[in-house]
């Protein structure tokens, strides 16, 4: 597409289309089966009665709604195939027309119909902390994205980290199949910053296919649905990255502890070299000096337990939810959620959270524990938790570099 002039009249090669100028050349085929890698949405029709729900992927419209992905609070991104069908729909305003005419007959619609989709973390963003020290004073930062090729072929795009006030240039990339790369992208300083930049930012991640205009891209690419690149693959995603869950710690300052008697390690921040760690039996306990003259509770960063339940229980799983393993804390009064996690080393956490009374005073909090289920011994778990004040940071670490050793 091309703008017209002010006399609307159309460059060479091109014809009128409505408001804009289209290329005279024919349209290619439509290829029976896409690929899409975008992110899910959900979007409710303004001026609606009846049939108002709409789900996308990208610039598509789905015809039905995908299971256990969110599209409203967080836009998680999908890798889907299928094909662009046709099928019948109410309408989606149910009373008379401007004529008084009541239309309640179905109408032919073009809609995305899935094959096959999987949640994919396609990019993975991260900062580290001098990079965000930049950022906040507004110099130029270096992001990390990590990008998986989920296709069998080679895929072309650009991607840019932008705001709204403003836009930072597109950086294009090249993905073998089922290639896994690492790319750095500069976010710029703004000189006509007007708003201090702030450690809670949320920015807007853009990546699309690498053949689209940027110009067209602003005007038009959510309204068309036909931008295919050669291989038949639309890559369409734009969601907000909150800025403090890509924050990467630096790791100069991390210390590792050994377990040679159950057998794992783990790495923790020790920035101050304050970090105590006293080891008794069963039980570990990492503590801040620094905290010493606080409360009992408030110096103790992290505690570890080998911990045994009943053989009475098919695995740590089911003594989580019917042995009600999960009320180890003082004051814990009721069970929140439990959902499984995996780190980096990929073992698989039980991730506790639960509702605690604190000092049993009426002081409610959210306490959070992790489960993992020993590898060397039947019935045996180990459990790891912040007290009664925690880091999520600190834990997150600690989870993240867990390992068993030999």
């Amino acid at each position: 597409y091309k703008e017209a002039d002010e006399n609307y009249k159309c460059p060479d090669g091109f014809k009128a289309g409505g408001l804009r100028c289209e290329s005279s050349l024919n349209w290619c085929e439509p290829i029976k089966e896409l690929n899409i890698i975008g992110d899910y949405r959900y979007r409710i029709t303004s001026m609606c009665s009846q049939n108002c729900g709409r789900y996308y992927i990208g610039s598509y419209e789905l015809v039905d709604e995908l299971e256990n992905v969110e599209g409203i609070n967080k836009r998680e991104v999908v890798f889907a195939t299928g094909d662009v069908i046709e099928i019948e729909e109410l309408p989606t305003i149910a009373g008379p027309d401007s004529q008084g005419q009541i239309n309640l007959d179905e109408s032919e619609v073009i809609k995305f119909k899935l094959d096959n989709y999987q949640k994919i973390d396609f990019p993975k963003v991260s900062i580290s902390e001098k990079e965000l020290s930049n950022y906040l004073e507004n110099k130029n930062a270096e992001f990390n994205l990590e990008f998986e090729n989920p296709l069998n072929k080679e895929l072309k795009f650009k991607f840019k980290i932008d705001d709204f006030e403003r836009y930072n240039d597109f950086q294009h990339a090249v993905l073998k199949p089922k290639e896994i790369k690492s790319i750095q992208y500069i976010y710029k300083k703004d000189d006509d910053l007007k708003n201090r930049r702030e450690k809670d930012d949320t920015l807007d991640l853009i990546i699309i296919n690498d053949f689209v205009n940027e110009e067209y891209y602003r005007k038009y690419y959510w309204d068309e649905a036909n931008n295919l690149d050669s291989n038949g693959t639309v890559v369409y995603i734009e969601k907000f990255v909150r800025l403090e869950d890509c924050i990467e710690p630096d790791t100069f300052d991390w210390q590792t502890y050994w377990n040679e008697e159950y057998g794992f390690e783990f790495q923790y921040p020790d920035k101050t070299k304050n970090i105590k760690i006293n080891a008794s039996g069963k039980a570990i306990a990492l503590t801040d000096l620094i905290n010493d003259e606080s409360s009992v509770y408030r110096d103790h960063v992290l505690y570890l337990a080998i911990h045994n339940y009943d053989e009475q229980f098919n695995g740590l799983d089911e003594y989580l939810d019917k042995g009600k393993g999960w009320d180890v804390i003082q004051g814990t009064e009721e069970l929140i959620s439990i959902k499984k996690v995996f780190n980096q080393n990929n073992l698989m956490f039980f991730e506790v959270i639960t509702k605690v009374n604190r000092y049993g005073r009426g002081n409610y909090f959210e306490g959070k524990a992790y489960y993992i289920e020993h590898k060397k011994a039947e019935n045996k778990c180990i459990w790891i938790a912040g007290p009664y004040v925690y880091d999520d940071k600190f834990i997150e670490i600690v989870i993240n570099t867990f390992k068993f050793i030999n």
